[in-house]
């Protein structure tokens, strides 16, 4: 039993993914995992340090505006259905599954005109155009939200719980100071901006609590400051990450729904600042009240990070009511309920239910 996951190019889709393969590998022992991404993502070695094979392929983005990537894009695309063809010759898998991305358009396409059944989960807000553009090929197309109208017109789809690598984790913190904590990521890839952000508000925010600062591989160079109470690094394997999520008081952070799922599941007060002009600030206004927010763009975004820290955050029982809100607006597992779903598409397993 072979499944291929595709993702890549940022972290977003792959820590999911890893979290449903886990359980796909407990629930079904034998089952095999194949990988396709981006040539020099950061997921290569995430993806390798679970033992799965991982082959790389060219990614056709269709642009949103008019550019000269545009009058390329055909060829691109041909490219990547060249590449999927090949692929899916080589690994014939059972299944082929995504979270989105452009990288699984031609996988999926080809797949399903082969027969093997395709699923997908969105899980932003806003359903995106890669998985806009294969939801009509998929077996399964699920969503971590809820929406008034169908998610993909035409589709049918279902609410499932966001998978997610801390799900069974527990927050065991002991307060060993009297200044808060705040861990800062920008994603798995960084953000500039957010970078600047806590840069510019780095004096007044040492008076108050102590920083662990995530910045991102090569986006981190300029805050490699040796100050007390500020700790830079440009990136955590999953061992770090919990920990530095379980020192933390506060969570500040960038809006993709893989950073999201993590605060929800451990509970964690966060102010989110979403990247400007993107789905991230859909995945804040779904969320509502369960999280705090600020734009990055404003003219007294440092202003409004010290005040909310300040005022509305600063006692613990507020933090622990605004984590437990963000918990129940985004419910989250340990990927059980997606590898169920992906494992019963496989025609051997479909055929014994």
């Amino acid at each position: 039993m072979k499944v291929l996951f595709t993702g890549g190019g940022t972290l977003g889709p792959v820590t999911p993914l890893i979290a449903i393969w886990r359980q796909m590998k407990h629930l079904e022992p034998e089952c095999e995992a194949f990988w396709v991404g981006t040539e020099k993502g950061q997921e290569r070695s995430i993806v390798e340090g679970e033992r799965i094979p991982y082959f790389s392929m060219h990614v056709a983005k269709l642009p949103r505006y008019f550019s000269f990537d545009t009058v390329r894009f055909p060829l691109a695309y041909w490219k990547a259905t060249q590449q999927a063809k090949r692929l899916l010759e080589k690994i014939r898998p059972d299944v082929v599954v995504s979270v989105g991305g452009f990288m699984g358009v031609p996988l999926i396409r080809q797949a399903s005109k082969q027969g093997i059944p395709c699923a997908i989960h969105q899980l932003d807000a806003e359903p995106g155009l890669a998985n806009r553009l294969v939801a009509k090929k998929c077996k399964s197309v699920t969503t971590s939200f809820s929406y008034d109208q169908p998610a993909f017109p035409g589709v049918e789809s279902e609410q499932l719980q966001t998978p997610c690598r801390f799900s069974k984790n527990t927050i065991n913190k002991t307060k060993t100071s009297a200044k808060l904590r705040l861990f800062v990521l920008g994603g798995g890839t960084g953000a500039i901006g957010l970078n600047e952000l806590i840069a510019k508000s780095l004096p007044k925010l040492l008076k108050i609590a102590d920083i662990t600062h995530l910045t991102g591989i090569g986006k981190g160079a300029e805050h490699q400051k040796k100050i007390d109470g500020y700790s830079c690094n440009e990136f955590f394997n999953e061992h770090q990450m919990l920990l530095a999520y379980q020192s933390a008081d506060i969570v500040i952070a960038r809006a993709g729904l893989g950073t999201i799922s993590e605060c929800a599941a451990l509970k964690k007060a966060t102010i989110l600042v979403p990247m400007p002009n993107s789905h991230q600030e859909k995945n804040v206004a779904f969320l509502g009240n369960a999280v705090e927010s600020i734009v990055q763009n404003a003219e007294d975004a440092s202003e409004q990070l010290i005040a909310l820290i300040q005022k509305k955050l600063s006692k613990p029982q507020d933090r622990l009511l605004i984590g437990l809100a963000l918990h129940e607006a985004l419910p989250t597992d340990d990927g059980s309920a997606l590898a169920k779903r992906w494992i019963a598409l496989i025609p051997e397993k479909a055929n014994n239910k």
